[in-house]
This record gives C-alpha cells, structure tokens and sequence, in this order.
C-alpha cells in the first residue's frame, strides 16, 4: 500500500517563510506523470496528494486528476487558495478530487498575509473553504506550526469550526529534514494545545497532528490514562515517521522516501519508481525524521 506526495510545478504565487521546498526547474512531462501513476498503481497506490508547489498552477492539473480519478485512487488537493474560485472548485468536485486541505497559518489576517508574503491570502483561503463547501467538496485546513503561530492555533480551529470544516491538520515547521524548535513559551502553549485537543470530549472538529516530537507527550498521558488505547494508537501512528508507506516525487522527477526529508533517493527520468520501492522495503529498517523525537 502506498501514498504518494507528487509536485506538479514549483511555480507559486506566494513566497512564504515556513516554506521547505528547494525550487528548481520542472522536468516532467504529462507522459511522465501519466507512467509514474501506472507503475505507483502497480505498486499498490491508494492516496495521491498534489503538493510542493502550487497545484493551481500547473497546467498539467486536471489532465492528471481524471487520469487518476479512473484508477479510483483517493485524490487530495494542497493549495494556498488563492486561485481556488467557485468554478474550479465545481471542477475539481466533477473532475474527482476527494478531499482539498487549504492553508492558513494564522486567525489574523494581518499575521496570515504577512508570512504567505501576499496581500489578501487570508481571504482568498476564507472564501476558498466556502466555494469548496457549496461544491460539496470535502475541505480541511492545512497550518504549519511555527514561532510565529503556535499560541495562535485554537484560533485557528475556530475557523474551522465557523466554517464547517471537517477537519484541521497542523504539521512543525521543517529545515532540512528537522524539526525547527519553538522558544520555551511557544513550545508550552503548542503542548498544552495538543493536550487540550486530545482530552477534550466535546471537539466536533478533526484535530491531526504531524510532529513525531509529540510522542513523548502521548505517551505521558497514556500512562496516566489520560486517554484510551484507541486514542493512543490512533494519534501514536499519526505522529510516527510514514516513510515506509509513502513515496514523495518533485516536478523535476527527484524521488524522496518522505516529502519532509531533502535527500532524493533517485530520480524517476533515470530510476523506476518501483525499484526505489523495493530498495525500501528490502532494507527492513526504522526509518525516522530527522527531527525532535531524540532531541
């Protein structure tokens, strides 16, 4: 089984800080991608997500989307939504996107714009949860934790809660494959948001997480049975490394074992995905982040 990150341009309208991706030049074609999907397909392929750069942007987006909408693979669209009009939207319901994240870094518009480095981000991505909404798309909020936002992040939520989002996925900020670390203030405000959402009864919202540093917490609160054995191991496995399960694949065909992680294992104009798969799984070792987990 494997879920694939794939970027289908570097091309990007906005510039913001948090920002991990090493742009350099496009080098797939609409061929290339149509035979990365079919050997992806063979290798047991079930989630897609359209990320790195701006998936809007690309021109090759919605040749794509019904290409692997007829492989019934369960479609995911990262966008800033700043181009995410009401007609898109109805196309990409018609089309066969399953599900849309759409970034905010920020309840204050002022804070949002300043790090997308774009006048007017926050209420492009406002209004794009609405026109996903009345196309019945299923929408979440996408938000990487940094210095700048982690006392922000219940306000966050209630974006989401005002705009009947489904659900909220907050992912740490990342330099180089680590984990970037939060002051001693920041880092306890983020704890106790974690926390709070974990014990809360009464969350109609969604909460993920992606931050294997927050293992250490879960398992402080499992011992005092703060939480149950479902919750353990639902948030354990959302917050451990996914490299086994999942391929990451630039525009320019550089293949990474996570999209987190900056050292491509090959590249697929000159590599088969499915022998870079096979590497993986032959080495039947951990394969964790760089990040905070020892730290």
């Amino acid at each position: 089984m494997v879920v694939a990150h794939i970027g289908l341009s570097y091309k990007c309208n906005m510039r913001c800080r948090h920002c991990y991706v090493d742009k350099k030049k496009d080098r797939l074609s609409l061929k290339d991608y149509f035979n990365l999907i079919d050997h992806l397909c063979a290798n047991g392929l079930f989630m897609l997500y359209y990320t790195y750069g701006e998936p809007l942007m690309s021109d090759n987006l919605w040749e794509i989307i019904r290409y692997v909408n007829d492989r019934n693979i369960f479609q995911v669209l990262m966008t800033n939504g700043y181009a995410l009009d009401i007609n898109k939207a109805r196309r990409l319901k018609e089309d066969g996107i399953s599900s849309v994240c759409i970034s905010i870094d920020s309840p204050y518009p002022k804070n949002h714009d300043a790090n997308r480095g774009i006048k007017g981000g926050f209420a492009a991505a406002v209004k794009a949860i609405q026109n996903c909404r009345e196309c019945m798309l299923n929408v979440g909020i996408s938000s990487t934790v940094t210095e700048s936002n982690a006392k922000e992040l219940v306000g966050i939520v209630d974006i989401a809660k005002e705009n009947d989002v489904g659900f909220v996925s907050f992912l740490r900020e990342r330099r180089d494959g680590d984990i970037v670390p939060l002051t001693e203030d920041s880092n306890d405000a983020y704890i106790s948001f974690f926390i709070d959402s974990l014990c809360s009864k009464s969350n109609a919202i969604n909460i993920k997480f992606h931050d294997p540093s927050l293992i250490a917490v879960l398992n402080i609160l499992y011992d005092k049975r703060k939480i149950s054995d479902v919750e353990y191991e639902k948030y354990h496995g959302m917050n451990s490394c996914h490299a086994k399960g999942t391929i990451s694949i630039e525009s320019n065909g550089d293949i990474h074992y996570c999209n987190l992680n900056p050292c491509p294992q090959g590249n697929v104009l000159n590599k088969d995905i499915s022998m870079i798969l096979s590497e993986r799984f032959a080495k039947n070792e951990d394969i964790i982040c760089r990040s905070a987990i020892s730290k």
